[in-house]
């Protein structure tokens, strides 16, 4: 094989390889409403990540399989665990969670950071949660959390709306709740304007 032909096919495998993500469709379902969360939820959390590892040693598993549509979908399960401490159970029962796994894939997959807090909102109280893709059960507290002063003396508007909440069962239509847990996820990392 000619050295020419060697580097052609060299830059095509590369050229291959980089437009691999473009060509496979996500198969990541988008947020479940938020008004629906909230109304599923049975305990109201602020956790703290503790340490963030990977769930699986070596190659992960995917599965690919042709959709109706003859696109190529890619299933990517949970590949991360992150240990968190609940520091306030905000509403509901006392929070059990210790540990959250979640996929960090670009399908869907989250960001969470250690040192950072969390709303976590949790439809079965348990120890061990997993996070799906695009789930909006947990929100970024952007740094307006203090452990010691706890959620009443907060900044957040985040935490004082979910605090009414509990008292008027309604959430403000305007407040730009997608983007805290939009921040959570791996391609989208802006904090929220408003």
């Amino acid at each position: 094989m000619s050295r020419s032909l060697r580097v052609t096919i060299h830059v095509l495998a590369a050229a291959l390889l980089t437009l691999q993500t473009n060509v496979l469709a996500c198969s990541a379902p988008g947020p479940a409403p938020f008004e629906e969360v909230l109304a599923e939820t049975v305990s109201t959390a602020v956790i703290r990540v503790e340490e963030v590892r990977l769930k699986h040693k070596g190659p992960r598993l995917i599965t690919i399989r042709p959709d109706a549509e003859a696109q190529l979908r890619i299933t990517i399960g949970p590949d991360v665990e992150a240990e968190v401490r609940v520091t306030e159970t905000l509403s509901g029962r006392p929070a059990a969670v210790k540990l959250l796994s979640y996929s960090s894939s670009w399908c869907g997959g989250h960001n969470l950071k250690v040192g950072d807090y969390y709303v976590l909102l949790l439809r079965e109280n348990r120890t061990a949660v997993e996070l799906l893709p695009n789930d909006p059960s947990i929100l970024y507290l952007f740094g307006y959390y203090d452990e010691e002063s706890g959620s009443t003396e907060s900044r957040s508007r985040l935490l004082m709306h979910l605090r009414n909440y509990q008292r008027i069962h309604s959430f403000p239509d305007a407040f730009p709740v997608q983007k805290y847990f939009e921040h959570n996820f791996v391609d989208s990392m802006v904090e929220p304007s408003a």
